[in-house]
């Protein structure tokens, strides 16, 4: 299967999630999403695949809105990230498991100290500048020239030593450790 998805999957912002059922076109979250979207060449939008947090499609569900043929409403993370080439996040977890699948990933980072702030002063990053697994974008222009080389390159071999530093297990075997240890841990 060749992996040629640009998919776009910011992080839910809970404080955002009356506005949502209210507007969802007016949260942050949207117009990141279509800061986003504005920043990809046309010529590549028909491989976007926008992955929103199911309370978010909660609001969006049933409706028109500019976006609609982006986001994915039925479509499962796992067959996604199969067909994925370039991963957009801000900082979701999901970009470990499509870096580890082969997926370039882009940090994209505009609002990321608004959102952290928003979260809680103790919340922390494992992420920062020295040590991320894909490009930094701050605003759409850096996200508009980024994009098109991470959809013709492979992983950069920086980004792959991060990785690595980060995630200790490589070897495709997460499931069976994470199953001995709840037997273990006597959970199972």
């Amino acid at each position: 299967l060749h992996a040629d998805r640009i998919v776009i999957m910011p992080t839910w912002r809970p404080w955002e999630y009356n506005e949502a059922r209210y507007d969802f076109k007016e949260t942050k979250y949207y117009k990141m999403i279509e800061r986003i979207i504005a920043a990809i060449p046309e010529a590549y939008h028909d491989r976007i695949t926008v992955l929103v947090h199911p309370l978010f499609l909660d609001a969006v569900r049933g409706k028109d809105y500019p976006l609609k043929r982006f986001i994915s409403t039925e479509t499962k993370y796992d067959d996604v990230l199969k067909q994925t080439k370039v991963l957009i996040t801000d900082y979701s977890s999901i970009a470990y498991d499509a870096f580890y699948r082969g997926s370039n990933v882009i940090f994209y980072w505009e609002e990321k100290e608004e959102s952290l702030n928003n979260y809680g002063e103790n919340t922390k990053l494992m992420l920062n500048e020295e040590n991320a697994f894909g490009d930094i974008c701050m605003n759409p222009k850096d996200l508009a020239d980024c994009i098109v080389n991470n959809l013709k390159n492979g992983q950069d071999p920086v980004y792959k030593r991060n990785y690595q530093e980060i995630v200790a297990f490589h070897d495709g075997k997460n499931t069976e450790r994470l199953i001995e240890q709840l037997k273990k841990d006597e959970i199972l």
